[in-house]
């Protein structure tokens, strides 16, 4: 019991690290062009 457990708290933190990890890239992206269209108007 323990070790799936573990097995399965070790694939959840994995797949939230990968989530957080591309939200915060696609809101740099997002944030990059919105000060980008910002400068050039």
């Amino acid at each position: 019991e323990m070790r799936r457990d573990g097995n399965f708290d070790g694939l959840w933190q994995r797949r939230v690290r990968k989530t957080v990890k591309s939200s915060r890239s696609n809101f740099l992206k997002s944030n990059d062009a919105r000060v980008n269209g910002e400068l050039s108007e």
